[in-house]
C-alpha cells in the first residue's frame, strides 16, 4: 500500500518564493513536507514557520553535507512519522497537480502486476532548454528505464530498507543513478510515466550556436566528472551501462572544456574530479 506519503526536499540556498511555491503545490498531497536544508546562509526554517502550516517542518543541517546526506536525513524523519513513502524533491521542481497520487497509483498497479517497482517518477522537462529526444509522450504507461533523477521519484520506504540509502560519499551527482543501479541488482525496476512531466532545472543554460544547452559551475561539474568515472569504474555496475554511458561521459566533459567558463577555473575543477573518480577519492571537496 501507499497510503502514507512524506515529501522530502533538500534546500541549499533557495529562492523562496519558489519554495513556497513547491510547498503549495504539495499542501494536500502529501501527508507531510519535510525540508531538510543543507546549511543556506538563509533562514530556511524560519521561512517554513512562518508559513503556519501543521505539516510542513525543517530540518537545518548547519552545514552543506550533500544531496545524499539530507535526503537519508528526510527519510529517516519520514519512517518515525510512519510513513510508507516518500517522494524526493529538489528546491528547483514543480509538480503538476496531483502528481504524488498519480506515482502512488502506478506503484500499486506495478505491484498487482507481479512487478518489483524500485521507484516511480515523472518526465523531467525544463522549459528554457530544447526538449530531450523521446523523453515525453502521450503515453500513460510505465516505462522501465535503468534509472530516475531524484526529483519527483516516489520510493516505498520497503525497498530503501532492503536496498538501503543514498551513498553520502557521492556528495552530490549520480546519487540517484547509483541508487536506481543498486536497486536493480537487487531485482527491482524504476519506472518513468512518459506523459506526467514535472517542471525541472537541469542547470544554468548557455548558448552554442544558437541552440541553449544545460552547463554548471565548476564545483559542480568537479563533482559531476569525479562520481561518473568513480560509478563507471565499479565492477558492480553492468555492462552495458557502462559502454552506454562513456561516450556520453566524454562528450560532456568534451563540451565544457570547449564552453564552460571561466575557462581556467572549469578545466582545474574537472581535472581533479576525473584524477579523484579514477583515485576512488570520494566525499566532500576540499580546496587543494
Amino acid at each position: 500500500m501507499v497510503s502514507r506519503v512524506v515529501a522530502i526536499i533538500v534546500s541549499f540556498e533557495p529562492d523562496l518564493a519558489a519554495l513556497g511555491g513547491l510547498l503549495d503545490r504539495l499542501h494536500g498531497e502529501v501527508a507531510e513536507s519535510v525540508i531538510v536544508d543543507n546549511g543556506s546562509s538563509m533562514n530556511v526554517a524560519g521561512f517554513v514557520s512562518a508559513r503556519g502550516k501543521p505539516r510542513e517542518s525543517c530540518l537545518a543541517l548547519g552545514e552543506n553535507l550533500g544531496i545524499a546526506a539530507a535526503q537519508n536525513r528526510g527519510i529517516g524523519m519520514a519512517q518515525a512519522a510512519g510513513a510508507d513513502a516518500v517522494v524526493l524533491f529538489d528546491q528547483d521542481s514543480l509538480p503538476p497537480p496531483g502528481m504524488v497520487a498519480t506515482l502512488a497509483e502506478a506503484i500499486i498497479a506495478l505491484k498487482a502486476a507481479n512487478m518489483r517497482p524500485a521507484a516511480v517518477g515523472p518526465t523531467p522537462v525544463d522549459a528554457r532548454l530544447p526538449p530531450r529526444a523521446g523523453s515525453h509522450a502521450a503515453s500513460a504507461a510505465p516505462v522501465t528505464v535503468d534509472h530516475l533523477i531524484a526529483s519527483g521519484c516516489l520510493i516505498p520506504l520497503a525497498v530503501l530498507d532492503a536496498v538501503g540509502g543514498m551513498r553520502e560519499d557521492l556528495f552530490i551527482d549520480y546519487v540517484d543513478i547509483e541508487w536506481c543501479l543498486r536497486a536493480g541488482a537487487a531485482g527491482y525496476h524504476c519506472y518513468r510515466l512518459p506523459s506526467l512531466a514535472m517542471a525541472h532545472e537541469f542547470g544554468a543554460p548557455i548558448s552554442v550556436l544558437g541552440r541553449s544547452y544545460a552547463s554548471h559551475g565548476a564545483l559542480r561539474h568537479y563533482y559531476l566528472f569525479r562520481n561518473s568515472v568513480w560509478l563507471w569504474r565499479q565492477a558492480a555496475i553492468p555492462l552495458g551501462w557502462r559502454l552506454k554511458t562513456a561516450p556520453r561521459i566524454a562528450l560532456r566533459l568534451i563540451f565544457n572544456l570547449l564552453f564552460a567558463r571561466p575557462h581556467r577555473q572549469q578545466w582545474s575543477m574537472m581535472g581533479q574530479g576525473l584524477a579523484d573518480g579514477f583515485a576512488g577519492r570520494m566525499g566532500p571537496w576540499h580546496p587543494r
